[in-house]
């Protein structure tokens, strides 16, 4: 941009969408007095989200407002979206001021983006925020060789070379001498650093009490960030499933998802086989989160709702239009199903346990998921390398995953399964990739003849959570000798006092103080002022490595 329209002053806003379905594209909107740009899925909004990938985002979700066209104030409101909107990784509640480089997320795991001005006015820095525990990075590898000095050869003839033997005997004996005392010497300093540089390892290998710091030292990269969008499918035809829209019987009023009363006084969903004109609503999702290496060769452990969401709760939208299910007649419209009926919905809904399908209920399995995209990506790397789904777990929140790693093996963690004797009070320490942290952006510049366009990538960089086990939850016990169970709301699962750690923490590794996985973090849950953290016990993980038999 020129300083003539710079002094003129003509400038612009500039939002760089870096997730979502319209991932890696850039609107640019000239700012010509008071204005404002709401986001959203309807038609009408000025900056228009994808309709069907990305259903976080409301209708009309959020607003990015100014008062003039010099001005450097800038706001954004959430306009009561469904999902909320984040500010810089934290959710807000009113009006938040918006500085150039700011991320504004449309929903937790829903589209991200980076707001700018061109050109950006001159403002202080924003006040830096302390870090806890900064993670350190083992060195990069790199492809170079060392240095080698070259000496021009001259020819040397045979006389000069007999003076040169004869001089090197003279001094042979003393120059042997100083070379077994510099080996020595040299001897001597390689084992000391070699022992510093491998005692944090060592201590780990040997089962010795190693520090949170030295954890991170040594299993970061073996901490992966995980991305999916999966999709509900028909199992018979391989076509995608949709969640039917409808409007009031005479034809007015917007559409609105529609659900169907059974004749048990249950509320399902109204699935669909077919999107009928485009009205329908997919049933999808885009998630993110965390995992880590099990094997040298690319197995990955992470949770089972970040891999595989499709067997997982997922969040029903409304209001919604409600209609009394009769196998003998056509559906009869009830009234409309509003925010505050969310309590008649089920609890926890997952959509390959869906029971209403097109005009009858479903029997069999007639609906499953289907990746969109299944990407792993290593700390501090802009590559995301394809996974694929190995294995789901029945029992619990855990999931394998593999990547094809051609030409490296990475380090894999240790795994203890000490869900029989662990205690309430030990140490442990979380890893994994939290939504709310900053993230970091690079440009990828395209070297590609045949599509030249450079991409803006997240740099994944995991953060490191420190805590104790507060609470060991069992669902079966022994008293007096016999065996009992009773009924918890997750199962077996550790409770952990790791509240910094939350969404996109999904799937890390838990260490204890030997810095062995003894869980896998699951989620967190909030009340008040109090968040409580959980995690499935590692055994879960192991199992799902085997084939292990239900009755001997």
């Amino acid at each position: 941009m020129s300083q003539d329209r710079i002094r003129d002053g003509a400038r612009r806003i500039v939002l760089r969408i870096v997730s979502g379905a319209r991932g890696n594209q850039v609107e640019e909107v000239p700012i010509h007095g008071a204005g404002e740009l709401v986001f959203g899925r309807d038609p009408d909004v000025a900056v228009k989200l994808d309709s069907e990938l990305d259903n976080l985002v409301s209708r009309r979700h959020a607003r990015i407002s100014w008062p003039s066209a010099d001005t450097v104030e800038f706001t954004l409101t959430d306009l009561g979206s469904s999902n909320g909107t984040l500010h810089n990784g934290t959710r807000i509640s009113g009006a938040e001021r918006l500085r150039p480089g700011d991320s504004v997320q449309l929903g937790v795991g829903g589209p991200k983006i980076v707001f700018d001005l061109d050109p950006r006015p001159e403002l202080p820095p924003a006040t830096r925020l302390a870090s806890a525990a900064p993670t350190r990075y083992p060195p990069a590898v790199t492809g170079a060789a060392d240095s080698v000095a070259v000496v021009a050869s001259v020819p040397i003839g045979r006389a000069t070379v007999e003076r040169m033997v004869a001089g090197s005997q003279r001094h042979s004996r003393r120059w042997l001498q100083l070379l077994g005392l510099a080996v020595a010497v040299l001897a001597v300093a390689g084992a000391a650093v070699f022992y510093t540089s491998r005692r944090e390892i060592a201590a780990i290998s040997a089962g010795g009490p190693v520090s949170p710091a030295e954890i991170a030292d040594r299993y970061t990269f073996s901490t992966v960030y995980i991305e999916a969008a999966w999709t509900l499918v028909h199992t018979y035809t391989g076509e995608e499933v949709y969640h039917r829209q409808m409007r009031e019987p005479d034809g007015s009023g917007e559409r609105l998802p529609a659900y169907v009363l059974l004749p048990d006084g249950s509320i399902e969903p109204w699935l669909w086989p077919g999107s009928e004109g485009g009205t329908n609503l997919k049933i999808l999702a885009n998630v993110a989160g965390s995992g880590f290496i099990v094997k040298e060769d690319g197995f990955i452990l992470t949770n089972r709702h970040v891999a595989a969401g499709w067997r997982s709760a997922y969040d029903l939208p409304l209001p919604g239009r409600l209609f009394r299910y009769d196998p003998d007649r056509e559906p009869v419209q009830l009234p409309l199903l509003k925010q505050k009926d969310r309590g008649r919905l089920p609890r926890y809904w997952v959509p390959t346990q869906a029971l209403f399908l097109g005009k009858k209920q479903i029997t069999g399995k007639l609906v499953d998921g289907r990746h969109i995209y299944l990407d792993a990506t290593f700390p501090k790397n802009t590559l995301r390398i394809p996974a694929r789904l190995v294995r789901i777990s029945d029992e619990h929140d855990v999931a394998l995953i593999k990547i094809d790693l051609p030409n490296q093996e990475v380090t894999p963690v240790e795994l203890d399964d000490n869900y029989d004797q662990i205690r309430v009070g030990q140490q442990v320490s979380v890893l994994g990739y939290p939504a709310i942290s900053p993230a970091v952006e690079v440009m990828v510049e395209s070297q590609d003849a045949l599509n030249r366009a450079s991409q803006w990538r997240q740099m994944p960089e995991p953060s490191l959570n420190v805590g104790v086990v507060g609470r060991v939850i069992r669902k079966r016990v022994t008293a007096a000798g016999e065996p009992f169970s009773y009924w918890s709301d997750i199962g077996d699962a550790y409770q952990l006092t790791v509240d910094t750690a939350g969404p996109g923490n999904s799937g890390g590794p838990v260490f204890d103080d030997r810095g062995r996985v003894i869980g896998i973090f699951t989620y967190r849950a909030s009340r008040d002022d109090v968040t409580v953290t959980f995690a499935v016990p590692i055994r879960y993980g192991d199992a799902l490595m085997k084939i292990t038999q239900v009755v001997d």
